[in-house]
């Protein structure tokens, strides 16, 4: 392995290889070994090895501590901490995170969101968040029953198909709508599918 590192022009630096490597986990003797005699997650370590050795502006890793075991997870974890370049992880290691990552970027239903800290400050934030919007939806749906309560007959209606529409009948759950000026057209539907009511201008 030392032997194909060395092809990369690395020779000069062997220490440091030596010392990634050491602490991912290669004895010595492994370190002499070609590439090609280990199983795939050994390789996976070599793939970071090669990787921290080069120090390019920006290293994405991907699940960096599958692999690994306590002890590398360990040493890669204080080896980051003195990073100076980006360095973007995506991972489901909750504790790594919180340890090397200073920003964090969370994906959900299609959109990123931003936020300044560590995971754990990340998982607080967004806990914040959640109740915030639980608060808000709950205003939102008293709302609405209030005004579905003092729904009647005549009123304007929009439902939750974006059509608007006139109100004709009301029973305890459902009410007909009369849409556009098509009076063959009236709907009976569920009150919840009622999401604005405009009073008739008197």
């Amino acid at each position: 392995m030392l032997s194909e590192m060395r092809i990369l022009g690395v020779h000069k630096a062997e220490p440091r290889v030596r010392r990634i490597l050491a602490g991912l986990g290669f004895t010595p003797a492994m370190q002499e070994q070609p590439t090609t005699s280990f199983s795939g997650g050994w390789r996976m370590r070599i793939s970071l090895a090669r990787a921290l050795f080069m120090q390019p502006d920006l290293l994405l890793l991907d699940e960096p501590t599958n692999h690994l075991d306590l002890n590398a997870v360990i040493w890669l974890d204080n080896y980051l901490q003195s990073w100076k370049k980006t360095l973007l992880v995506v991972s489901h290691d909750q504790e790594f995170l919180s340890s090397v990552c200073q920003f964090i970027i969370h994906l959900e239903n299609k959109k990123l969101a931003y936020y300044k800290g560590d995971y754990n400050t990340f998982k607080k934030m967004e806990q914040q968040k959640r109740v915030e919007q639980l608060r808000a939806y709950e205003k939102q749906q008293k709302q609405l029953n209030e005004t579905l309560a003092s729904m009647e007959v005549g009123d304007s209606v929009l439902t939750t198909s974006g059509f608007y529409g006139v109100v004709l009948d009301i029973t305890d759950d459902v009410v007909i709508v009369e849409f556009g000026n098509n009076k063959n057209c009236r709907i009976p539907m569920q009150k919840t599918a009622i999401v604005q009511v405009e009073k008739p201008e008197k």
